[in-house]
């Protein structure tokens, strides 16, 4: 039985999930989380290498994974995935000419960037195939490989962190379907049928921001608007989309929790819009929540009545054996997407 461990290293915590795959398929072995110091880390980049190592030591040796094989998942802001038409070739050619393809098309210099491509499906004939050119840069995530190392593990593969999350809580029935990872300091949007994405977004907003806003509408330091953030409840009562809308600048919790979500929530209309344009064929008829911010009490129901659409919480085992012996919450579906990366 091969075991791997996914790593999602975020801005405020790293997770970890060890998934095992053998004769009886897919499982989760074990889990484990651990708070990060601010300016560690930010999303999928380590910024301290030191500290970054030393609590990545203690969050393998509370996990007990019984493997040193990771996958890591790259995120932030300086991703870039861009739909593209490029020339029908085999996987070995396009690997090959992605360098001369892409340097017309991304803002980064070749030279600093990671690239890969990832096909849309359909049509396997025609001269063509659409998909998306991704682009990561490459020393954030070489920082990132070295600090893993340097605590005695070895990693296996890089993944973009936004596809893990898909791998991880997608559902393939045929829906359209939209997933917000809401992470601290932003939140990735991909759209997908049945596991083909069609747009990946980066959005500038994440839950530090909800407690920065929550804090000053509510005049609480930041410690006491995070604690309050998690024990009340958004406002989804009668009247409360328009009030959203009106910017009513109410001292009321639940209200001032409503309006410190509002910039999220016009972000991702705009993309959502933006992907319309695109892809008109494509109406997103449901929407998925996962990672950290998506434990905010009402807001699944939030984002239903702003977007008219079923919103649930993202299932990351969903795929996988009930007899799983670990535990992975909604929090967990990067790290465990990452990990079926290298199993499935």
């Amino acid at each position: 039985m091969s075991t791997i461990i996914g790593l999602d290293i975020g801005a405020g915590a790293l997770r970890a999930v060890a998934a095992s795959h053998g004769k009886g398929g897919m499982s989760v072995r074990s889990s484990a989380a651990l708070a990060l110091p601010p300016h560690v880390a930010t999303s999928g980049q380590v910024l301290d290498q030191r500290q970054f190592t030393e609590a990545l030591k203690q969050l393998v040796s509370n996990g007990g994974f019984g493997t040193k094989d990771v996958v890591i998942g790259a995120a932030g802001q300086n991703v870039s995935v861009r739909e593209v038409e490029l020339p029908r070739m085999n996987r070995t050619d396009l690997m090959r000419s992605l360098p001369f393809q892409a340097r017309d098309i991304i803002a980064l210099p070749i030279e600093d960037a990671l690239l890969d491509f990832h096909p849309f499906g359909g049509d396997e004939q025609g001269p063509t195939m659409r998909g998306l050119l991704v682009a990561v840069p490459r020393e954030p995530v070489l920082d990132s490989v070295r600090a893993v190392e340097r605590a005695g593990l070895r990693v296996k593969h890089v993944d973009l962190a936004s596809f893990a999350a898909l791998r991880a809580v997608g559902r393939v029935d045929g829906v359209v379907e939209a997933i917000l990872d809401l992470g601290r300091t932003a939140t990735t949007l991909v759209v997908h049928r049945d596991g083909v994405p069609s747009i990946v977004r980066a959005l500038p907003h994440g839950g530090a921001e909800v407690t920065e806003l929550l804090a000053k509408r509510m005049a609480l330091s930041l410690e006491a608007a995070e604690a309050l953030k998690r024990e009340i409840r958004i406002d989804t009562g009668p009247g409360a989309h328009s009030r959203l809308g009106a910017g009513d600048e109410s001292d009321d919790g639940p209200q001032a929790l409503a309006q410190a979500v509002r910039p999220l929530i016009a972000e991702t209309r705009n993309s959502l819009s933006y992907h319309a344009s695109l892809h008109p064929e494509w109406t997103v008829n449901r929407i998925l929540l996962c990672g950290g911010g998506a434990a905010l009490l009402g807001l699944t129901e939030l984002f239903s009545q702003e977007f008219g659409v079923p919103v649930d919480i993202g299932d990351p085992l969903q795929r996988l054996p009930a007899s799983s012996d670990g535990h992975a919450p909604a929090t967990s579906a990067v790290a465990v997407g990452l990990a079926l990366r290298a199993v499935a």
